[in-house]
């Protein structure tokens, strides 16, 4: 797993497809989300989101699979944004790790 920190998330793209969202981490290119589990998808997406809009730096581990860079953890440097969306019910996990439950 390759683990990069101090990333800006540029742009989201998602569509009505199960699991299907992807992150533009700054100077990256286009990255998956982990797809295995729709809500570690969904968590990964609401925290890459939250952290776009509030130009927040963020650590992204991603693993390459096959042909394709999968980001399959995202933890936002200070643990607010993740706390926030907890508190909001925005997270379908409460995550001591920061990272989608499998």
């Amino acid at each position: 797993m390759s683990v990069s920190c101090g990333r800006y998330i540029d742009a989201l793209w998602s569509n009505e497809e199960e699991s299907n969202a992807w992150v533009w981490p700054r100077n990256s290119g286009w990255r998956k989300l982990d797809d295995r589990n729709k809500d570690a998808c969904t968590n990964l997406l609401a925290i890459a989101a939250e952290a776009k809009r509030r130009q927040r730096a963020i650590s992204v581990h991603g693993e390459l699979g096959g042909d394709r860079w999968y980001i399959k953890e995202v933890t936002d440097d200070s643990t607010e944004v993740v706390e926030r969306l907890c508190r909001e019910g925005k997270l379908t996990h409460s995550l001591s790790l920061l990272s989608p439950v499998r």
